[in-house]
């Protein structure tokens, strides 16, 4: 039950690469995009990361302690000769942590039966769909951006 909801709140898309993954990883290699930073992980996944994210606060180049607005993909070759790609963002933690902050605080609100918890109950679950809509909107824009860099000649 946990996975279907977070398969649910996860970014999922999928790009057919008219290409093998050899001629995709060359592309790639040779086009050094401003707005798309790849980092391959092995032959069949890379990570893809936006330079700059307003929603975490970091820019490419600075050190960072997370990967900011990211994504994930996986490689599958297709027997036409194109390659699949199947792009994943993750939960970010922020989003569980908050989450929990969610839950504990309405607990202690409920069992203190304290004047605070209606409003805790009503904004803390709005802050963390703020943040989460903050992230999806990001996330689009990086989606968009990798699959123009994808299908540009």
């Amino acid at each position: 039950m946990l996975g279907k909801f977070i398969n649910k709140i996860i970014l999922s898309d999928e790009i057919v690469y008219s290409g093998s993954i050899d001629e995709l990883n060359e592309k790639i290699r040779l086009n050094n995009n401003k707005r798309v930073q790849i980092e391959w992980q092995d032959y069949h996944h890379f990570l893809f990361f936006s330079k700059w994210s307003l929603g975490t606060l970091q820019i490419r180049g600075f050190y960072r302690s997370d990967l900011g607005i990211s994504g994930y993909a996986t490689l599958i070759s297709q027997e036409d000769g194109t390659s699949k790609i199947i792009l994943r963002t993750r939960v970010r933690i922020e989003l569980y942590l908050l989450a929990g902050f969610t839950i504990l605080a309405n607990l202690i609100g409920l069992i203190t039966q304290d004047d605070t918890s209606y409003v805790t109950l009503l904004y803390i679950p709005l802050i963390l769909i703020w943040f989460w809509l903050i992230y999806r909107f990001q996330e689009k824009i990086l989606f968009k951006r990798l699959k123009s860099v994808l299908n540009s000649q």
